[in-house]
C-alpha cells in the first residue's frame, strides 16, 4: 500500500511539475486571476488520488491535463483579444495622481488606506507625497512612478493620525503629540477630521493630508507646539 501511494505521488508530481513549467515563471504574486484560479484547482484535484488508493490514478491525471488545456485556451484569448483580455486580465487602475490619492478607484477595488500604504512600503515609498503616479496592476501589485527628491529634510517614517475619516489615537502616542495638531492642521484648509481620506505626519513635521474627491495637501508643522 504504501509503494503505491509512493508511485502515485511521484507520477502526479512530475505530471504537475512538466505542466507548470510549461505554464511560465510567474510567481503567485505575480499571476493572474485566472491563472491563480488554475493553479490552486489543479493542486486540489491532484491531491485525491495520492492519499485514496482506491481511486484510479487517472481521476487527478484527466483533470490536470484538460485544466491545462484551458489554461492554453485562455492565454490564446488573451493574446488575440482585448475584450477577453479584460474580461479574464481586468485592467490596471490609477490610484495615485497628480491630484493625491484618487479614493473613488480605490473604492472600486476594494482596497482601504491600510492595503494602499502597506503596497506603497513595498515599493519602497513610506508617503504617498514621494510618488508622481501609482498604478494597481492587474494581478494586485502596485507599480510607482516616484516624484524627484529635493527635500532638505532628514527621511523619517510617517505616522497615519487620519485614516479614513477616523482619528488614530495611538499613533498620536507614538509621535507624542495630541489631537490639537489634526484640528489645527485641518482648520487652516477647512476641513474637518471626517472629510479627511489620509493624512501622515512624520518625526520633522512633514505632513500629508488627503481629503476626499479633493487635491492633497502637504504642510510642515513645529510639533514641539503639540507635545
Amino acid at each position: 500500500m504504501i509503494y503505491l501511494v509512493i508511485l502515485r505521488c511521484t507520477i502526479i508530481y512530475l505530471l504537475l511539475l512538466v505542466f507548470l513549467r510549461l505554464m511560465g515563471k510567474r510567481t503567485i504574486g505575480e499571476l493572474q486571476p485566472f491563472e491563480l484560479i488554475i493553479t490552486m484547482v489543479i493542486a486540489n484535484l491532484a491531491c485525491a488520488p495520492i492519499t485514496d488508493t482506491e481511486l484510479s490514478i487517472w481521476i487527478g491525471i484527466v483533470p490536470v491535463i484538460v485544466l491545462f488545456l484551458l489554461h492554453i485556451l485562455c492565454l490564446f484569448l488573451s493574446e488575440k483579444f482585448t475584450v477577453c483580455r479584460k474580461i479574464m486580465n481586468g485592467t490596471p487602475i490609477i490610484i495615485i495622481d497628480t491630484e493625491g490619492i484618487n479614493t473613488s478607484n480605490l473604492k472600486k477595488v476594494h482596497f482601504n488606506m491600510n492595503d494602499l500604504m502597506s503596497g506603497l512600503r513595498q515599493s519602497g515609498y513610506f508617503s504617498p507625497n514621494s510618488v508622481s503616479y501609482a498604478v494597481l496592476e492587474t494581478n494586485g501589485s502596485i507599480s510607482v512612478l516616484a516624484k524627484p527628491c529635493d527635500s532638505p529634510s532628514q527621511p523619517a517614517v510617517p505616522y497615519m493620525l487620519v485614516c479614513e475619516g477616523k482619528l488614530m489615537e495611538n499613533n498620536l502616542k507614538l509621535l507624542e503629540v495630541n489631537s490639537t495638531l489634526v484640528r489645527d492642521t485641518l482648520s487652516k484648509y477647512n476641513l474637518l477630521i471626517q472629510d479627511v481620506a489620509l493624512m501622515l505626519v512624520d518625526h520633522n513635521g512633514e505632513t500629508y493630508i488627503q481629503p476626499y474627491d479633493k487635491k492633497y495637501k502637504v504642510d510642515s508643522i513645529n510639533l514641539k507646539y503639540y507635545k
